[in-house]
């Protein structure tokens, strides 16, 4: 849930909570957006109430978080890369039909030749 957030509301900061128990905690190496999130730990909690303050007042994960989002989404905005996906989808599909009606195999299918066709068939 916490990607589909950094999708969709860039501008929103997080806050992850580490259940890690004694001796671990979230590593960004295997967590690569908790380098831009709060990480909140089980010690913490009582000062989760200043955190939170702190957070509303100020953001400073503003450029960790577009960093982030730009390593797990590309540069796409909100909706484009859901377009993109959907035009690569029905590419491939059409390739699949023509494929069945020809009884042609091809060996492969590049994704931009399904982008290319996506795109000619939305201009028809």
């Amino acid at each position: 849930m916490t990607v589909d957030h950094l999708y969709l509301r860039p501008d929103a900061r997080l806050v992850l909570m580490d259940r890690a128990r004694e001796g671990g905690s979230v590593r960004a190496a295997e967590i690569p957006i908790a380098s831009s999130a709060e990480v909140v730990r089980a010690d913490c909690v009582d000062g989760l109430a200043a955190t939170v303050s702190r957070l509303l007042s100020s953001d400073e994960q503003t450029a960790p978080r577009a960093e982030v989002r730009r390593q797990y989404f590309g540069a796409y905005e909100v909706g484009e890369s859901t377009q993109r996906f959907r035009s690569v989808v029905a590419g491939l599909v059409r390739h699949r039909d023509a494929t069945v009606a020809t009884g042609r195999v091809s060996a492969s299918v590049s994704v931009e030749h399904a982008d290319s066709d996506s795109e000619d068939q939305a201009a028809q």
